[in-house]
């Protein structure tokens, strides 16, 4: 279907969409200076807390590049999340990202990585090769990794610090990230080598208030309400936005600042009710109850709902400006600003608490439908729908065995009951196989046990039934069982 987004070894192919904005943006020029100058540099760090326009900076930076110009840098762009702290997946990400930019030129990495299976490649063979193919060519590439405060694992910060420290000159990178990385930031800076925009550089002055509001939001505000929203706000750019959708067609703009106070979280839970008390209801419904969606298509909406007219309210909520984010070119997929997202589920789980699980597993039948299993074990877990979890690893388990995604089954079988799990015998050789990078033998043998004991009881129970019989496992698994 023409929805589908093409994956290449399990990966999420809007993740390399650099985002775009189909309103006019208010030019920030002292920042893009910056970043051009960055460019000399070997790291650009943008940090600064959630919503004070970090993507979208450098989403328009990258969008207003010459498009002939040979010196353009070629932009790889990963959106990362929490799943991306697999090392493999992660360098898997990255290095197609690069190889969309220039055609072949990871290939001979990205089919290493696949070879090594389950086994953990030794990453600092993968970037040596990175870095000597890289010092071979011409062309100059930028890698942008956005949201790389969701990478915890040490052994991604480190095997980042041996790139940045052999970086060679066709290449520069840039992070987005909430907080700082482990990264030895004090000797780049010493160096020269880091480019920072922090949270100050990211404020609004009033004069950009005052552009914004009038250009973006379409609202025409007297200056000293200007300088009341830009000292409230502390010009935070998603407050803003949201104070700009409050006050649209609002004849007393005043009474609505005087509410707008303390911590950015109030005013996020403030504004957020204000912006959805203003919306049709229909619109209210939509965007509470998709908000359980990671990024959002009309037809997974349609079946999320059970309608046949979200294509026209993503156009609307696009339009109006109210926090969607196209994810391609042809506007098919989209996500929400990840605090307007948060916003919106707090408040889901408040009204419609009991509908949560219910419009998960809608999901998670229409990924698997469309052969989006991982998408689709994520909201099956999250309905708290045990059995179909399970069925969907064990579904998996062909997959999973000769892959790097470990880590991700098993942060996933964590989440399941215990009891599930030792009921069903593959979903034990499963986790058993899960932990064996990471766990000593003695943490893997019960589950084995386990495996074991539920497949005997399923023979005693059903003797014709072909699952109980070890030999109906696939032959991985049965070497598996037999070692």
């Amino acid at each position: 279907m023409d929805e589908s987004i093409p994956f290449h070894d399990q990966l999420l192919a809007t993740k390399f969409f650099v985002p775009s904005s189909p309103h006019p943006l208010i030019a920030r020029p002292q920042l893009t200076t910056l970043l051009n100058q960055g460019l000399r540099r070997k790291l650009t760090l943008i940090a600064a807390p959630a919503g004070f326009g970090k993507t979208t900076l450098l989403s328009t930076w990258v969008h207003s590049f010459p498009k002939e110009n040979p010196d353009t840098p070629r932009v790889a762009w990963v959106s990362l999340d929490e799943e991306d702290n697999e090392p493999v997946l992660f360098w898997n990400y990255a290095l197609t990202a690069l190889d969309t930019r220039q055609p072949g030129l990871c290939a001979p990495l990205l089919a290493y990585l696949h070879m090594q299976q389950a086994s953990m490649p030794p990453l600092r063979y993968v970037l040596q090769a990175l870095i000597n193919i890289l010092t071979s060519r011409t062309e100059q590439f930028l890698l942008v990794l956005d949201d790389y405060h969701v990478i915890s694992r040490p052994e991604v910060h480190h095997s980042l610090i041996y790139l940045l420290e052999h970086l060679p000159l066709q290449l520069h990178l840039m992070l987005a990230t909430r907080a700082d990385p482990p990264l030895p930031l004090s000797l780049l800076r010493a160096r020269g080598e880091v480019l920072e925009v922090r949270t100050n550089q990211l404020r609004c002055s009033p004069e950009e208030v005052m552009t914004f509001f009038k250009e973006v939001m379409g609202v025409q505000l007297p200056t000293d309400i200007i300088q009341d929203a830009t000292a409230r706000t502390e010009g935070w750019l998603v407050g803003l936005q949201l104070l700009g959708l409050s006050l649209q067609g609002d004849t007393a703009p005043t009474n609505l600042l005087d509410e707008v106070s303390g911590s950015q979280r109030y005013i996020l839970d403030y504004l957020v009710e204000e912006v959805l008390r203003r919306q049709p209801s229909a619109v209210q419904t939509f965007l509470l109850r998709t908000s359980i969606l990671e990024r959002l298509s009309a037809s997974l909406c349609d079946a999320l709902l059970e309608q046949t007219n979200s294509q026209e309210l993503l156009e609307f909520l696009e339009r109006a400006n109210v926090f969607v984010v196209p994810l391609d070119g042809r506007r098919r997929w989209y996500r929400y600003h990840a605090l307007f997202a948060e916003a919106l589920r707090l408040r889901l789980e408040q009204t419609e608490g009991e509908a949560v699980s219910t419009l998960h597993q809608r999901a998670s039948h229409w990924f698997a439908e469309q052969g989006f299993l991982n998408e689709a074990t994520r909201h099956a877990i999250s309905a708290g729908d045990w059995p179909r979890a399970a069925d969907l690893i064990e579904q998996e388990s062909a997959f999973i065995w000769g892959s790097n995604e470990h880590a991700l089954v098993r942060r996933w079988l964590e989440r399941i009951p215990v009891e599930v799990i030792r009921s069903r015998p593959r979903l034990c050789l499963v986790y058993a196989k899960t932990l064996f990078m990471v766990a000593p033998y003695a943490t893997i043998q019960p589950w084995l046990r386990d495996a074991e004991r539920a497949l005997r009881a399923m023979t005693v129970q059903t003797p014709t039934n072909e699952t109980s019989d070890p030999g109906a496992l696939p032959p991985s698994e049965r070497a598996e069982w037999e070692n």
